[in-house]
């Protein structure tokens, strides 16, 4: 076999083996990217519904002290 012949099948090669590793280099940081972007999803919903949850609380509170509130100075005019 001529030794042009090798050098040409070696760079031919060469080339082949880029192409698929590139192709799947790409494929692999779609993927894991995808992956990132869904569990950076989850995780947002995830404390958006921690927040709701704890206004929902907040509120209930400020309601329950508002009305002790309201007893209280009605107590105290009832008083006077």
């Amino acid at each position: 076999m001529p030794a042009y012949l090798t050098i040409v099948i070696a760079v031919a090669a060469a080339l082949v083996f880029l192409a698929v590793g590139v192709a799947l280099g790409y494929i692999y940081r779609k993927k894991s990217g995808e992956k990132a972007i869904g569990s950076a999803e989850e995780e947002a919903s995830r404390i958006l519904s921690s927040a709701l949850e704890d206004a929902e609380r907040k509120k209930h509170e400020a309601r329950i002290e508002a009305k002790d509130e309201i007893h209280r100075l009605r107590t105290e005019n009832d008083k006077e």
